[in-house]
């Protein structure tokens, strides 16, 4: 695992923090407009949820909407939290960009929290942003109780308290790679509190279950840090330690082995020379440690964790030193790499910042006698134990070895580890393991079923309905589970009359379903036949009344047919009933606005937006409707996120242009209106919009052009052919345009287009 060198910035004071581009804070702008909370200011970044809460506010760095959605509801009503988002696909993350948005975010929490304690946090890349917050606030002596950093690039210099926070299988989880990664943070921030890790993978944490594990963990750092004692100053300045990248070079002499036995254990006398202009420190006070791991031969690793040797003592540039490692060989026979190399313990291995490695290709064989091996049967009836017990990766495991001693094993047995695999998520293992059964039994349907079930999951979904029909007629009965997952991997493959079929003869041998009852109801629907699908669907309400996906595709086709009272009905019917996601209240909204109805229509879109804030389609219709409410300033900010999120959206970029001219930036609208041109040289609305833009700079001659271009599309542009006689009279005309003029006949920005 390399850890980014985050760490390693320059950390010198500037006099005066930089000033973050406007274009970043655009876009910034752009992500958190739908952002659902307060805010201090109507142009602020930093957005809070349970502002009414007494407990001490916690401003927390994060990525998206989502995750300080599940903060704000997880945390409770008593406790303040403001969401700030990090740079995650706005700017690039070097040291002034950081410095800018951490700048701007410590000025907003000062104006938010002007006295008290701060407790700061931050996932992901919001850690980096974090970080350097805590650091201008505690410069600027503001008592920063806690900084919690979940998931991050590893430390930074910092002199506050921090708790690293960690999800277990996440990709960042440093015990993966390391042996004692806490000596990293306690090296470069004197007053972190131990590491934790939480449930969850990488970017899971947030999502239930694992979020209330997480909440639970923060909350009480929080509880407990105001009672424990005040930081402790740092001996020597953190940013001292942080190693140049000059430190790291190597070199690596040693006579390794060829060949061991699985689980062996022999001692290597290795010699190190640094090679570097930096003297290693030892590695109490460096972190510094001579490991080994062990790789595939193309450099995937297996092993992380093996041999480690401290240095008792410096090496200074061009010095060698001599140290006795002791490693362990892999518990799997075949081929390994032994690599040998240096690990600054929590932060990286030495090869990860340039340096050369030590390598060893090792045969490893078995390390048992013959006599005393386990037989194949001892080793299926183990993994069936493992199996039982949930213990799937030993399962795996003992199959697998006793298939490698006995190539030929009952069937059965190829069955269960295939299942153990595809409970792995290892599912194209699982195919090959299958079809070894199959080899023995060709007409078994299960087996069929099992392999199509496999190939579904790896997306192979054409594949998966061949298997799925060849259990069928292998079986020779009518199974509905089979006839279900045939329709579903149908419809994944875009066949949906072939679904409707498989879904109407599982619903041939369980007419009580209410889930193949949905299934038939969206496969017809997509298949466009809107009778069936809605037959489908009322047979399934009147199994189960308060069905919500039923009450939604019924209104979905009302809306369709025009019947918008009854689609109005629908919607607002199936999120009652608790259908969630953005979909229910954006159509409830296209129903709405549809009706005319448009100041009910605005509400249930922004609803939509706060359950999916980075959806464009979203933004671009909340800002045509804000337009037609004449609210046209929170129009164009609509329009400006819909290309922050789609930067080729045509009507998007047209209708900012609509909205520049509206305000006067008239060069700015021209530059919108031709690159819409570009992309669409017929786009008859662009087309006029040009030309009255022209028209409104005092050029009437080229904005002729445009207008006859427009009546050549469309000959009935009864505005176009009035803005050819503004166009004739102003060029004969030698004075400039009056007020009047500049969008005079053309002040309906888009009537008539």
């Amino acid at each position: 695992m390399t850890w980014e060198p985050h760490f390693a910035r320059t950390f010198a004071a500037s006099p005066e923090p930089p000033i973050l581009a406007p274009s970043f804070h655009r876009q910034l702008f752009a992500y958190t407009a739908g952002w659902r909370g307060q805010r201090i200011s109507p142009t602020s970044l930093i957005v809070g949820q349970n502002t009414a809460g007494r407990r001490p506010p916690l401003f927390w760095c994060l990525q998206g909407f989502r995750e300080f959605a599940q903060l704000g509801k997880y945390l409770g009503p008593q406790q303040p939290v403001y969401g700030m988002r990090s740079g995650h696909l706005v700017l690039p993350y070097a040291e002034e960009n950081i410095r800018a948005l951490a700048a701007l975010y410590a000025a907003e929490i000062e104006a938010v929290a002007a006295r008290g304690s701060l407790f700061l946090g931050g996932n992901c890349q919001g850690c980096l942003i974090t970080f350097e917050i805590a650091r201008l606030l505690l410069g600027r002596g503001r008592d920063v109780a806690l900084c919690v950093l979940l998931d991050s690039y590893g430390p930074e210099p910092y002199a506050g308290r921090v708790l690293p926070l960690f999800s277990h299988l996440g990709q960042n989880n440093p015990y993966r790679y390391y042996q004692h990664p806490q000596r990293a943070w306690l090296r470069l921030c004197p007053n972190a509190k131990p590491i934790e890790i939480v449930s969850g993978g990488y970017g899971a944490s947030f999502r239930e279950p694992h979020v209330g594990a997480l909440i639970d963990t923060v909350r009480t750092a929080m509880d407990i840090t105001p009672m424990e004692p005040p930081c402790s100053p740092p001996r020597r300045d953190p940013r001292e330690l942080v190693l140049p990248l000059e430190a790291f070079r190597a070199r690596f002499q040693s006579s390794l082995p060829r060949q061991m036995s699985s689980g062996e254990s022999c001692e290597l006398e290795v010699r190190i020379t640094n090679l570097g202009s930096v003297s290693w420190e030892p590695t109490e006070r460096s972190g510094i440690t001579l490991a080994n791991r062990w790789t595939t031969s193309t450099g995937q690793v297996q092993c992380w964790i093996d041999g480690r040797v401290e240095l008792p003592r410096p090496l200074p540039p061009g010095a060698s030193q001599s140290l006795r490692l002791s490693i362990t060989g892999p518990r799997e026979a075949g081929q390994h790499v032994l690599e040998i190399d240096l690990v600054e313990e929590g932060l990286t291995w030495f090869v990860d910042r340039g340096s050369q490695t030590l390598k060893q290709i090792v045969d490893v064989v078995p390390s048992v006698p013959a006599e005393i091996r386990p037989t194949a049967e001892a080793l299926v009836a183990s993994g069936q134990e493992h199996f039982e017990r949930g213990d799937l990766k030993s399962a795996i495991r003992c199959y697998q070895q006793a298939i490698a001693l006995r190539a030929s094993l009952p069937g059965e047995l190829y069955t269960r580890l295939g299942d153990a695999l595809m409970e792995e998520e290892r599912s194209y293992e699982a195919v090959e393991v299958y079809e070894r059964a199959l080899a023995q039994s060709p007409e078994d349907p299960s087996t069929h079923l099992r392999v199509g079930r496999a190939l579904a999951r790896l997306g192979l979904v054409t594949d998966a309905a061949s298997r799925y029909r060849q259990a069928l007629l292998i079986s020779g009965a009518a199974s509905p589970s089979i006839y279900r997952e045939l329709g579903l991997a149908l419809e994944s493959s875009g066949d949906h009359p072939g679904a409707v079929d498989a879904f109407q003869r599982a619903l041939s041998c369980d007419p009580e379903s209410i889930d193949l009852h949905c299934d038939l109801a969206r496969s017809a629907r997509a298949a466009r036949d809107p009778l069936r699908a809605g037959a489908a669907a009322r047979r399934g309400l009147e199994l189960e009344p308060d069905n919500p996906h039923l009450h939604y595709l019924l209104a979905d086709l009302a809306l369709e047919e025009r019947r918008l009272d009854e689609a109005v009905e629908g919607f607002r019917r199936s999120i009652d009933l608790g259908l969630s996601g953005p979909w229910p209240h954006r159509r409830l909204a296209e129903a709405l606005r549809a009706s005319h109805r448009r100041e009910e229509a605005l509400p249930a879109l922004e609803r939509a937006l706060e359950l999916d804030p980075e959806e464009p389609h979203l933004h671009f219709c909340r800002g045509e409707m804000l337009r037609e409410a004449g609210r046209f300033p929170e129009a164009r900010a609509c329009f400006e996120r819909v290309l922050v999120l789609v930067p080729g959206h045509l009507w998007a970029r047209k209708n900012l242009g609509d909205e520049l001219a509206r305000e006067g930036s008239h060069e700015d609208a021209l530059r919108c209106y031709h690159q819409v041109l570009e992309a669409d040289p017929e786009n008859v609305q662009a087309l006029f919009e040009m030309g009255e833009c022209l028209l409104a700079v005092g050029q009437p001659e080229l904005a002729e052009c445009y207008f006859r271009r427009v009546l050549l599309l469309d000959p009935d542009h009864a505005w176009s052919r009035r803005n050819l006689e503004l166009c004739a009279a102003r060029s004969a005309d030698a004075q400039p345009c009056s007020e009047d003029g500049n969008r005079g006949l053309s002040g309906r920005v888009s009537e008539g287009s």
